[in-house]
This record gives structure tokens, sequence and C-alpha cells, in this order.
């Protein structure tokens, strides 16, 4: 003999779709602003070299779109990790706070043009120019 279960009540239901939403969804798309996918494609025509990237959430959906036309270098640029002690209220409670470094990859085009897309401050970039 089969004994049925309790049907779920409607508020029981709804909390098991937030609960799926905020792991399916809310997780993944915060870590991915947090530590960003960028994708840079190079196309080169006999004249110029030019370069768009993009930088994604969820991996594939992008939020941030730069282009340079015609690419003449690319550097680096980047902010050491430091240690700095809290303040709060004008006060200094005596804690250290660990602050990381930041990394970017730097494409420089004629004029003023630049992307900027960041990257890894552990990972060395090695520049280069054409």
């Amino acid at each position: 003999m089969q004994t049925q279960g309790n049907r779920p009540t409607l508020g029981g239901m709804f909390l098991q779709h937030v609960i799926v939403f905020l792991i399916c969804v809310v997780f993944p798309g915060g870590v991915t602003m947090m530590a960003p996918a960028s994708w840079l494609t190079f196309a080169r025509s006999p004249e110029t070299v030019q370069c768009t990237t993009r930088t994604c959430v969820f991996l594939v959906v992008p939020f941030k779109t730069q282009h340079v036309e015609n690419v003449t270098g690319i550097s680096d640029r980047g902010r050491s990790a430091t240690t700095k002690r809290e303040i709060k209220r004008g006060r200094d409670t005596g804690k250290i706070i660990h602050v990381d470094g930041e990394g970017f990859l730097q494409i420089h085009g004629v004029g003023d043009q630049l992307a900027e897309v960041s990257v890894s401050p552990a990972i060395g970039i090695v520049s280069a120019s054409n």
C-alpha cells in the first residue's frame, strides 16, 4: 500500500524557487561580475590591426565592449597589493586590512583611443609593440 505525502504549500514552493534562483542565477552572476571573463578579438587587414574586447558575465553575456580601430601598442599597468589600517568614523580601529592588487592590459590606438581589460595582478604581462 502506497501512502501519499503532504503537498507542499504555496510558501514552501516559493521558497524552493527562490533558493534555486539564488544558487543557479545570482551566485554565478555575482562571481563572474567580480572576476569576469574577457574575450579579445584581433583582426588584421593589410594596413591596420583592430581589436574588440568583450567583458562578460556568465562567461558569455557581454556587459562591456570596447573597440580600438588602429592598434599601435599594447602595455600593462598595475597596482600592487597593500595593507591598510581600518578607520571607522574617523578613528583607528587597530585592525589591519589587506587590499588586493589590480592589473590591467592596455591596448592603445591612434590618438587617445585606449581599451583596458582587467587581468590578474599575479601574472606578469610582457609589453609588446608593433
